[in-house]
């Protein structure tokens, strides 16, 4: 995902990861979940993530728990089919009045997405940018990215006429429309670095419809209220002219939250 192409496709699938958000975010600073310091190895021989079976819930999340706090930065084990694949980063930068959620993949910005917050305290997508593919996306009604308090029963749900532009040239790439829904499906018990937890199961789902292609992505996000997402399970697709391009199955497993300050190490 960080080779610089400029294929249609390609932006697609980045804009789509973009807009949905991915939301890997731990809301406080703490050790690491397995009672570590932040920065030290996984436990040998133990999985990083497992989840039991989910049953309904009736807990809420608030918007602060799909981002890491301000001024930290939440680092993630990415993986596919257990073995270690990536490792990404994020956090949260202010610029004027809005939040810009920056998403790091093997040290390279992958996307920045451009949130405001309404007057009781929901947040929402006004663009994103993908620097490997030199494209901005812009929606013109800011699509919901989480509501101040997400409620089991109540999704959080969006759709919006959309443009992908190049970046510096701001020249058209496409047109088309994008939506996204954000819902609680549930709690489980889980495992993380080896560590019982209770968790908030909750579910978005992104697609991009432009000109001739189509991108979606649907995630799991596993939330410790307070504490943000511990784990995501995510699943893109690419489709053109009906014919479906690719798909890829990741997850990403939260292994420190640390300040931003702390980004070189």
């Amino acid at each position: 995902m960080a080779a610089r192409r400029t294929s249609l496709l390609l932006a697609l699938v980045l804009l789509a990861l973009g807009a949905a958000g991915l939301s890997c975010g731990a809301c406080t600073v703490a050790p690491r979940a397995d009672g570590a310091p932040a920065g030290a190895a996984g436990i040998a021989g133990v999985a990083p993530f497992v989840a039991g079976d989910p049953w309904p819930t009736e807990k809420t999340l608030s918007a602060r728990d799909f981002l890491p706090a301000e001024g930290m930065e939440a680092r993630f084990e990415v993986l596919r089919d257990g073995t270690p694949l990536a490792r990404e980063s994020e956090r949260v930068e202010l610029q004027g009045d809005e939040l810009v959620y920056v998403r790091e993949r093997n040290g390279l910005t992958e996307e920045r997405l451009h949130l405001r917050r309404d007057g009781d305290g929901a947040l929402r997508l006004g663009s994103v940018e993908t620097p490997p593919e030199s494209m901005r996306s812009l929606f013109a009604e800011p699509l919901p990215f989480a509501p101040a308090t997400l409620t089991p029963g109540i999704p959080c749900e969006g759709r919006s006429p959309m443009e992908v532009r190049t970046v510096p040239q701001d020249r058209l790439r496409a047109r088309g429309t994008g939506s996204r829904s954000l819902s609680i499906t549930g709690e489980c018990d889980v495992r993380h670095h080896g560590v019982a937890r209770r968790a908030v199961i909750a579910e978005f789902r992104f697609e991009a419809a432009l000109d001739a292609a189509r991108a979606e992505v649907r995630s799991e996000l596993f939330i410790v209220p307070g504490m943000g997402v511990i784990a995501e399970r995510r699943r893109e697709k690419r489709v053109i002219l009906g014919i479906l391009g690719s798909t890829r199955d990741e997850l990403a497993v939260l292994v420190e939250t640390v300040p931003a300050t702390d980004r070189a190490k």
